[in-house]
């Protein structure tokens, strides 16, 4: 089916996307970058759960996003 590749690529590369999602995560605690871009991209407009929900689905996103990219390389080299 055509909406199986997202799932096939996160399945493939579950602990190694956990493992750099969290350290990414951790790097924007640390160098203080959530907190501004959630009230940048979200507080303006949303309530503060509702901001930090949509950060979470865009952090979600992004992770494929970049889970994505790099199982198309992958699966070229092969």
């Amino acid at each position: 089916a055509a909406w199986a590749p997202p799932f096939e690529a996160l399945g493939r590369r579950a602990l190694a996307i956990y493992v750099l999602s969290g350290f990414v995560y951790a790097v924007l605690e640390f160098v203080e970058v959530k907190l501004p871009l959630t009230d940048r991209l979200f507080a303006g407009w949303l309530s503060a759960p509702a901001a930090s929900l949509a950060f979470a689905a865009a952090f979600t996103l992004a992770t494929l996003a970049a889970t994505l990219l790099v199982a198309q390389r992958l699966d070229r080299r092969q």
